[in-house]
C-alpha cells in the first residue's frame, strides 16, 4: 500500500511539472509580459541572443521554473511591498506600494493599535450584497 501510494504521489508531482511545462511553452506567447501572466510557475529565459536566433527561439523562451532548459539568467518577479510611510502610527503601516505578480498569492499584514485618549475613526468599506449583509449585524456604534 505505501508503494503504491508513493507512486500516487510521485505522478502527481510529474504530471504538475509537465502541466506547468506546456502552458508556459505555449506557441501563442512571444514576450515576458505574456509570460509572466500565464501562470507563476512561468519564468523568461533573457539570455542575450543573436538576430537569427531570436525568430527562432523566442516562442519558446517562456518555460516552467521546474524544467529551465540550458538558460542560465532568468526573469521571473516576485511580489513586492514598498512601505512609503513607515513612521509610527495608529495603522501600521499607513501608506504602501505593492507590485503583485498575476496568479501569484500575496499577504498583507496591518497592524492597528488604539490611542489610549483620542477619538477613532475607522472606515470599513462593506458591499452591501448578500454576505456583505452578513457581516453588517457585527457592527456597533458604541465602544
Amino acid at each position: 500500500m505505501a508503494k503504491s501510494w508513493v507512486q500516487l504521489v510521485l505522478i502527481g508531482v510529474i504530471s504538475r511539472n509537465v502541466i506547468a511545462s506546456s502552458t508556459c511553452q505555449n506557441a501563442t506567447i512571444t514576450s515576458c509580459e505574456q509570460c509572466m501572466a500565464v501562470d507563476p510557475d512561468c519564468i523568461w529565459c533573457s539570455d542575450p541572443l543573436d538576430e537569427s536566433e531570436l525568430k527562432k527561439v523566442n516562442k519558446v523562451r517562456c518555460r516552467s521554473r521546474n524544467s529551465p532548459g540550458n538558460c542560465r539568467t532568468f526573469i521571473q518577479p516576485k511580489s513586492d511591498t514598498i512601505y512609503v510611510d513607515p513612521m509610527e502610527q495608529s495603522l501600521m503601516p499607513r501608506k504602501f506600494n505593492i507590485t503583485l505578480r498575476r496568479n501569484y498569492p500575496y499577504n498583507v499584514s496591518l497592524e492597528f493599535t488604539r490611542p489610549e485618549y483620542a477619538n477613532i475613526d475607522l472606515f470599513y468599506l462593506l458591499d452591501l450584497s448578500i454576505k456583505g449583509l452578513n457581516y453588517f449585524g457585527n457592527f456597533s456604534l458604541n465602544s
